[in-house]
């Protein structure tokens, strides 16, 4: 984690290394997915990568 420190993603490598979520569970959580009185963070949802090409 010290080769981590500063840098911009930092609370996303803690996420990711303590809790075991995935990147696209990472990036797709909003404020209200977590509860910081019972310590418990909810994955309601995740983000995805859709090509343009792909939609056609």
């Amino acid at each position: 984690m010290k080769a981590c420190d500063g840098e911009h993603h930092y609370l996303t490598f803690l996420l990711a290394i303590y809790t075991g979520m995935r990147r696209w569970e990472i990036l797709g959580l909003k404020w209200s997915d977590i509860d910081f009185d019972k310590e418990v963070i909810q994955v309601n949802r995740s983000l995805a990568y859709v090509p343009q090409s792909a939609l056609f």
